[in-house]
């Protein structure tokens, strides 16, 4: 199947170059702030790409969480 998005395998503690050449490592915050504002930081493997999800609770983007941070390696 065609690949459509980032896998939240590994994907909490992965470390990440935005379209603007900002390094950083995806974290709780950066993961929330990615559903709420996806335009804040693209991330360059997915530039262009139009991420919209709505509305979304406060509880459902912790579980959404919760669930990616069981795939990482290091299981923050």
């Amino acid at each position: 199947t065609a690949k459509i998005g980032p896998s939240f395998k590994g994907l909490i503690g992965r470390v990440t170059m935005t379209t603007k050449a900002e390094v950083f490592r995806n974290d709780k915050a950066y993961f929330i702030e990615s559903i709420k504002n996806p335009d804040a930081k693209v991330s360059r493997k997915f530039a262009g790409s139009k991420m919209r999800i709505g509305p979304v609770t406060d509880a459902e983007i912790d579980a959404l969480y919760n669930y990616a941070a069981s795939l990482s390696v290091n299981n923050p």
